[in-house]
């Protein structure tokens, strides 16, 4: 398949382990995807654009951010907490 990518190439361009994209997956709160009969996950390119920009994030608060907050925010990076954007 042409534009997709398999877990262990995900995680690593988001910078998480693999396991807890597959977490995640099974939690239902990763990326729309295939999981083969064998347990092999696949994401398409624009399925996992369109995760990534569910998960956006911007800083709020008097501090900014040490960090760009980058898609997969946790509760407080640098001085200032993040939270979801809203549309």
């Amino acid at each position: 398949m042409k534009n997709t990518l398999r877990l262990p190439e995900l995680a690593e361009r988001i910078g998480i382990h693999s396991s807890t994209l597959r977490r995640w997956c099974e939690e239902g709160k990763g990326p729309r995807h295939i999981k083969t009969p064998g347990g092999t996950y696949i994401f398409r390119s624009e399925d996992v654009e369109k995760w990534l920009a569910g998960l956006e994030v911007e800083p709020v608060g008097k501090g900014e951010c040490e960090s760009p907050c980058p898609g997969l925010c946790r509760a407080q990076q640098g001085k200032a907490e993040c939270q979801k954007v809203q549309d």
